[in-house]
C-alpha cells in the first residue's frame, strides 16, 4: 500500500511540477505580451507623430511655394517696369539726339 501511496505522491509531484512549469510559461508569455503591446503602442505613437510632422511640412512647403511664386511674380513685374523705364529713356535719348542733331545741322 505504501508503494501505491508513493506512486500517487510521485504523480502528484509530477503534476505539481508540470503545473508550476505551465504557470511560469504563462507568466513569461504574459510579460512578453505586455512588453510587445507597449512596444506596439510606442511605435503607433511614433507613426502618428511622423504623419503629423509630414502634414505640417506639407503645409509649410505649400505656403513656401506660394510665397516663392508671389516673390517671383513681384520680381518679374519689377523687371518689366525697369525694362519699360529703359525703353522710355531710350526713346527720350533718341528725341534728344535728334534735337541735338537738328540744332547742330541748322
Amino acid at each position: 500500500m505504501s508503494s501505491i501511496i508513493d506512486k500517487n505522491k510521485k504523480k502528484e509531484e509530477i503534476h505539481l511540477l508540470k503545473a508550476k512549469e505551465l504557470k511560469e510559461k504563462i507568466e513569461t508569455i504574459k510579460n512578453d505580451l505586455e512588453t510587445k503591446t507597449k512596444l506596439i503602442s510606442e511605435l503607433k505613437e511614433q507613426r502618428i507623430d511622423k504623419i503629423k510632422n509630414i502634414k505640417e511640412l506639407e503645409i509649410k512647403n505649400n505656403a513656401n511655394y506660394k510665397n516663392f511664386i508671389n516673390e517671383y511674380e513681384n520680381i518679374l513685374n519689377q523687371y518689366q517696369n525697369i525694362e519699360n523705364d529703359i525703353y522710355e529713356m531710350l526713346g527720350d535719348l533718341a528725341l534728344l539726339s535728334e534735337k541735338s542733331y537738328n540744332e547742330i545741322c541748322n
